[in-house]
């Protein structure tokens, strides 16, 4: 037997020349968590095994001296002619190798084993040398991280949802087979698409701002719907979570799950009846076939009385099956051609097909509600019900389907108000349209003076650098439900009261308070600038001067970070009183921007009347650009022309990457719209400039 403390490498010369360090490197040894050996060339006669061994394989050293060959006794039985085989091909050039051993206590271990050869001066192998290591903790992780990938890997390929991972322009990079299921697409027919080439176009512009909002929140899933577009044409609806990986390839991936919904969206799932989904998309196709009228037809909606009630008695499984029953007569109460459908709650609609009279609609009304007069048994006897009806009597030409559905629900409300049972009619010669248009003037009065007109922030990029420029200010309304108004509800009749003014200066206030504190938050930007629409009726008998001024000196905003934009057809309203303004807010160091070019309304003559410094290109050029035509050369021309005037120009409505491209190559200085985000509240723009993206 070898003595265990004699680590000599290559015998004799060995003591000549390396004696001294032959203790030091047996120190080390004896203290690392690896095993160190050292043996014959032939592997049978072990000089040294480090004291490591005994802590990994469970034995002595020392039984390891005295029999050789309890070492091949350890390895697993699977994993020996492995072993041995590296052993005796690879030892005299070094191997590396993988494999099992079985402690005493039957524990099972992962080792690591790396040898090299020892050559004495003649280049002959005397000796192995070895190291020895525990890697059963990476196996270990290794092994589940491979059933994980397996099991991910089974659920894609069999589940019924449909996965899909797309990069952030919307490239679809995978979808599971169920693709073939779900839409009838073959495994390779939509790779390398765009992901919203199948979506129904109406729903296009909502989904891309789900997009670009989980691209401010990563790792944060958001739900959405939509509608699919299958390979014979007809749609799907699909509800999916979807999230922003940003690590999961370069540059990001978004991937998305999605559930074929449309059994359930197409129909209640307690009644059984048509979805309201189902009813609009009836009535649209109807609307389509019929030249755009809805006419011969009535719309009427039915709300059971009391409900609410009855559930809180009963229960939720009773009141579902007191629906159904009312569902199953309603249906028999129906003409063989009119159609009932389950809305929320306990609404119902109605198409009554060809009738264009009231007395028409008042016989079915009278039909339903005897039906709902029968007794309905329940766990706690008999119940009868009734119920309130509004009611929309043969549209007019034009009239779309929302409009109509929302004139029935304001039937239906002022039914409810005169209490249970009723019925009323909405009349569309005599409809509230004025009572309405005063009650919404009076609320957004009372917004803007309770300070509910806020700013939305949409980007706008500086094509040069790819970075986020600046930002155009756009008004919305905060409704004190937290429901947001759109400009175009509230802007029309803001306009004809003069509330416009005092809007405009609520948008101008609320985004230089925002562009004051981003500045001294991200120096890097340089000097970011806003951009705000500004109505002529400022112009014209207003305090505009004063009100800028005042806004700019209580926010601490410099003159220079404000754009001011005024559209192109106003100008030809007061061009000479709208010229001496311009140029004296001018002087201060504002900006302007023309809004809307190319629109036609002004000639070359009026911009060199005004003090403009940017040209916003139209986005009906915009969105023409990729197809044949002349826009796209226009485009080119007034590009060309802001440039030869010294003006910068914007690109509004860019909603491709082929558009923002586009207007890249043709020398647009700045670009916004859909395609690189939409307009956002100032917390999700605070977090875009955070995350520093380039376009």
């Amino acid at each position: 037997m070898t003595d265990p403390h004699e680590l000599d490498p290559t015998g004799s010369a060995f003591s000549g020349r390396l004696a001294p360090q032959a203790e030091w490197l047996r120190q080390i040894a004896e203290h690392v968590r690896d095993v160190f050996w050292l043996t014959e060339p032939d592997s049978l006669h072990i000089h040294y095994i480090s004291p490591a061994f005994e802590s990994i394989w469970g034995r002595t050293p020392e039984s390891l001296y005295e029999n050789p060959g309890a070492f091949m006794d350890a390895v697993h039985p699977d994993d020996r002619t492995h072993v041995i085989s590296n052993r005796n091909r690879k030892a005299r050039v070094g191997f590396d190798v993988e494999y099992r051993i079985v402690r005493p206590d039957g524990e099972i271990r992962w080792i690591r084993d790396r040898a090299f050869p020892i050559l004495n001066d003649a280049g002959e192998v005397v000796r192995i040398a070895g190291i020895a290591q525990n890697v059963t903790r990476r196996k270990r992780a290794e092994d589940k991280l491979q059933k994980r990938e397996s099991w991910w890997r089974s659920l894609f390929e069999h589940t019924n949802d449909l996965v899909t991972v797309t990069d952030t322009h919307g490239r679809r990079l995978y979808h599971s087979p169920s693709v073939e299921r779900v839409l009838g697409y073959g495994p390779n027919e939509l790779e390398g698409d765009s992901a919203l080439e199948i979506v129904h176009p109406d729903d296009q512009e909502a989904l891309r701002g789900v997009l670009a909002k989980l691209i401010l929140k990563p790792e944060q899933p958001l739900r959405t719907r939509y509608r699919l577009r299958r390979v014979d044409g007809r749609y799907v609806y699909m509800e999916s979570t979807v999230v922003y990986l940003p690590g999961l390839i370069d540059g990001g991936a978004i991937v998305s799950c999605a559930t074929n919904v449309t059994d359930r969206t197409l129909r209640d799932p307690a009644t059984g009846l048509v979805s309201q989904t189902f009813l609009e998309h009836h009535l649209e196709l109807r609307r389509e076939r019929s030249e755009n009228e809805l006419y011969p037809l009535s719309i009427l909606l039915a709300d059971l009385d009391q409900y609410s009630s009855i559930v809180s008695s009963l229960g939720e499984l009773e009141g579902e099956r007191i629906l159904r029953v009312v569902a199953e007569r309603f249906e028999e109460a129906l003409a063989e051609m009119d159609l009932v459908a389950k809305l929320d709650a306990e609404r119902f609609a109605f198409v009554l097909q060809g009738v264009n009279e009231e007395e028409q609609a008042e016989v079915v009304i009278e039909r339903l509600r005897h039906v709902l007069q029968q007794p309905i048994a329940t766990s706690a006897g008999e119940i009868s019900l009734s119920a309130s009806f509004g009611l929309v009597v043969a549209p007019p030409l034009g009239s779309s389907v929302r409009e109509v559905l929302r004139k029935a629900e304001s039937a239906l409300e002022r039914s409810q108000h005169k209490g249970p049972g009723g019925h009323k009619v909405f009349n569309f010669e005599t409809g509230n349209y004025m009572l309405e248009r005063m009650a919404t003037e009076t609320a957004l009065r009372k917004a803007v003076h309770e300070g509910d007109i806020i700013a939305h922030f949409q980007p706008i990029v500086d094509l040069s650098t790819g970075r986020v420029a600046g930002f155009e200010a756009l008004a919305r309304w905060q409704r004190s439900q937290g429901a947001l108004v759109m400009p175009e509800v509230f802007i029309p009749i803001a306009e004809q009261s003069r509330l416009i003014c005092d809007i405009d200066m609520a948008v101008l206030r609320n985004a230089c308070v925002r562009l004051t504190e981003w500045r001294k938050k991200f120096p890097e930007y340089g000097q970011l600038q806003v951009a705000v629409n500004l109505s002529t009726r400022n112009f014209t008998g207003g305090n505009v001067i004063e009100d800028i001024d005042e806004v700019l000196h209580q926010t601490g905003t410099p003159p220079a970070a404000v754009k001011l934009e005024i559209t192109e057809s106003s100008l030809i309203e007061k061009p000479d009183e709208m010229a001496a303004i311009m140029h004296l807010l001018a002087q201060r160091g504002l900006q302007f921007g023309l809004d809307d070019f190319g629109t036609g309304y002004s000639s070359l003559s009026y911009l060199h009347r005004f003090p403009f410094q940017t040209l916003k290109v139209d986005r009906d050029f915009v969105a023409s650009l990729g197809t044949p035509g002349e826009r796209p050369a226009l485009v080119n021309a007034i590009v060309a022309m802001a440039r030869s005037m010294g003006l910068e120009t914007v690109a509004e409505g860019v909603d491709t990457t082929e558009q923002l491209e586009f207007v890249r190559e043709a020398g647009c200085h700045f670009a916004q719209g859909y395609g690189i985000a939409m307009p956002m509240s100032a917390d999700d723009a605070e977090a875009l400039l955070e995350a520093d993206k380039r376009y």
